[in-house]
């Protein structure tokens, strides 16, 4: 299976609420391109669902449907592997393109890490 995925024909809907997270916080999503590129950028809101980020200045554009494996979740000392489906991509006028996503973890123990985390940003 390749890095990067396109399934036409989902349809993604929020599921949950999402708390915004701010850039003291240290959170980012690493994801590899289909290109093989590798790219990084800050996460604006998270949740049980997934989360959005904007996506960096250059990188190529994400059309919803498309699986990135090989992700990576960072919010403080947490790292949670897993992949991102690219529910939106959606042109913002200060931030670029704001793409929402959902997350599905690696392994049991990268769910939970996640699910921590969930709470922990929860109590903020």
């Amino acid at each position: 299976m390749s890095a990067a995925q396109s399934t036409p024909w989902a349809v993604f809907r929020r599921r949950g609420s999402r708390q915004r997270i701010l850039h003291s916080e240290g959170a980012d999503v690493e994801f590899v391109h289909g290109d093989g590129t590798r790219w990084r950028s800050p996460i604006l809101d998270i949740g049980a669902g997934g989360l959005s980020f904007a996506l960096p200045e250059g990188a190529p554009p994400l059309v919803p449907g498309t699986r990135l494996d090989g992700t990576v979740v960072r919010l403080g000392d947490h790292r949670i592997r897993g992949r991102l489906t690219i529910a939106h991509a959606t042109p913002e006028f200060a931030a670029g393109v704001v793409c929402g996503a959902r997350f599905g973890a690696s392994t049991e123990e990268d769910a939970l890490a996640f699910a921590l985390v969930l709470a922990s940003v929860a109590h903020l």
